[in-house]
């Protein structure tokens, strides 16, 4: 489907990337997480080299290896992202790459997407380039995601991460300006904090092209009602079902039933900090304890995995706050 008009909307999974010991890329594990997605019955995306997946330690090789693994086992079933920014190792340590490479980078993995089946490109607000001397910041940046969509045919998905430097962050003005561009069909935006979210969903209300997804799992109910077209959080992996009720009851008018799974959302997300396990490792364990096998190992190799006991705890806590959802959805009574 690449190349089509796309509207990014609903669950939008963001891959957990499954390594094993040595830091590799387990491509057999990626394409049992997007069945174990298939299978929620919920889900109508999946973004390969997300945030969760630790898009920051991808090598050009790695997305290589990922991208068409992940578009063949999603087969149509599911819409793919692929994060196609160039490499900046930030969370290795690496300096801030050279401007035109990581540019010609983001454009080559872009087109490598597009042959390859995925559905559109994701490309992060670039904090891998330096101000140019003497220009504003904001059209350094517009310039990067104006050169990508003179270059490629695939769809543009722009993601504000969190942790960004505030100097990166979307500006209304730079959203407006973006907003000319037909190619880019939506953005992530991560926070909870009405000040950053708001003036961003007033300046894309009513443009059809273009979809405001939140990036925040907690505070998708409140972005619903700003415009949000639907939600990428990490919760969307393990428990896409309790995530999606959100949306689902809310485009019902149903908004008490919509109000009490953000609730449940809000306190399954607190309980899993409460038990201070790494849910990039602990979230492919459990899914790989449903069936689903995969590589549980994080970057850069080493650490020590969860034990039995803390799986064991993390597990029964989704299990049982997420069983209403999953019995709805098996049951027929909520669905796409």
């Amino acid at each position: 489907m690449a190349g089509t008009t796309l509207t990014p909307q609903g669950i939008i999974a963001p891959l957990l990337t499954p390594f094993d010991q040595q830091g590799a890329i387990d491509t057999r594990g990626a394409a049992n997480l997007v069945q174990w997605l298939v299978d929620r019955k919920v889900v109508s995306s999946v973004f390969c080299r997300s945030g969760m997946g630790q898009m920051f330690t991808f090598s050009v090789a790695d997305v290589k290896a990922l991208v068409p693994a992940v578009v063949e086992a999603a087969a149509g079933r599911l819409t793919v992202f692929a994060g196609c920014a160039g490499e900046w190792q930030k969370d290795l340590g690496e300096p801030k790459p050279d401007p035109k490479r990581y540019l010609a980078q983001s454009i080559e993995l872009a087109l490598f997407a597009q042959e390859h089946g995925a559905d559109a490109a994701v490309f992060v607000m670039p904090q891998a380039l330096s101000p140019e001397p003497g220009r504003p910041l904001e059209d350094t940046i517009f310039d990067y995601f104006a050169a990508i969509a003179q270059a490629v045919t695939i769809p543009q998905f722009i993601y504000m991460p969190p942790g960004l430097d505030p100097e990166y962050n979307m500006t209304p003005s730079l959203l407006k300006r973006l907003l000319a561009i037909p190619s880019i069909r939506g953005m992530k935006v991560s926070t909870n904090k009405d000040e950053v979210w708001k003036p961003l969903a007033a300046v894309a209300q009513g443009v059809e092209h273009f979809s405001m997804i939140a990036g925040a799992e907690h505070y998708y109910l409140e972005a619903l009602k700003t415009g949000a077209r639907g939600c990428i959080g990490g919760g969307c992996m393990t428990h896409p079902e309790m995530i999606y009720a959100i949306g689902y009851y809310y485009a019902k008018g149903d908004l008490a039933a919509a109000e009490q799974a953000a609730a449940d959302t809000l306190s399954t997300l607190r309980a899993q900090g409460e038990l201070k396990i790494d849910g990039r490792v602990a979230g492919k364990m459990y899914i790989a304890s449903k069936g689903y096998p995969c590589q549980p190992y994080r970057r850069p190799p080493g650490g020590t995995l969860p034990t039995a006991e803390q799986l064991a705890a993390y597990a029964d806590l989704l299990d049982s706050r997420v069983a209403p959802y999953r019995e709805a959805v098996e049951q027929g009574r909520m669905g796409r």
